[in-house]
């Protein structure tokens, strides 16, 4: 009778240790997992670091260019809400003091700005991708039509902004 109860004892350890986590299958099976998981790990990351270095720099130029105009125009009409939102915290003095002067103008002096400001534009002359494809100098000139003749047009200023990748998207960082 001990006989068998020591062999029913055998058998449920035997039992135990084929289910449980130290039994030679089961760490051969976790193992596999462990392995997996970790190929799987490092292909993520590989991709990620791949995809953002293999970023098409002639679409990233132009979604540069497109956001440098896009923050120029709202500077230029005094649209300071999307300007910060098109622009870096470096910026933030300059357009905190922009803002602060245009606020303090008599609504008179405001409309009369608006007018003049009305027909500006501004033209991009070129583009030059630098330190990478995460900096990007933009020069423009800002153009106005002569009053009373549309068709000859003023150049008033020749400039820069440049442009840096964050946060996925293009901001205006430096103004020359």
């Amino acid at each position: 009778m001990e006989n068998l109860d020591e062999n029913r004892k055998e058998m449920n350890f035997a039992r135990h240790m084929k289910h449980s986590s130290l039994s030679p299958r089961s760490k051969k099976q976790s193992s596999v997992k462990l392995i997996a998981m970790l190929a799987i790990l490092i292909i993520l990351v590989l991709f990620m670091i791949f995809a953002g270095c293999s970023r098409n720099p002639e679409s990233s130029q132009s979604e540069a260019v497109s956001n440098a105009k896009d923050f120029l125009n709202a500077y230029i009409r005094k649209d300071f809400n999307k300007v910060r939102s098109l622009a870096t915290a470096s910026l933030d003095p300059l357009v905190n003091e922009a803002s602060k002067s245009s606020e303090q103008l008599s609504p008179k002096a405001k409309k009369l700005i608006a007018s003049i400001t009305a027909d500006m534009y501004f033209d991009i002359d070129s583009s030059f991708v630098n330190e990478g494809v995460d900096t990007i100098t933009v020069y423009y000139t800002l153009i106005k039509p002569l009053p009373g003749n549309k068709e000859v047009l003023q150049k008033l200023k020749s400039s820069n902004v440049v442009m840096i990748h964050k946060q996925g998207t293009w901001k205006v960082d430096r103004m020359n």
